[in-house]
């Protein structure tokens, strides 16, 4: 009964470092979703106002 004890505790501890895998990878994946959404807005911003951006930096700089 002991012996099953120590395995039951041993598979758990186990689990432990999987369980905190799983968690780092979900957050990683979170974060590639987040910046694939924000570089696809980037590809949508039109001609104009990329120029007017940079232009303002430009002003900016002028003054």
């Amino acid at each position: 009964m002991q012996l099953l004890s120590q395995e039951d505790m041993e598979s758990e501890q186990l689990k432990i470092p999987v369980r905190d895998r799983i968690t780092d990878i979900e957050s990683h994946i979170t974060n590639l979703q987040r910046m694939q959404t924000f570089l696809e807005a980037l590809l949508m911003t039109s001609e104009k106002d990329i120029h007017n951006y940079i232009q303002s930096f430009r002003n900016h700089k002028e003054e």
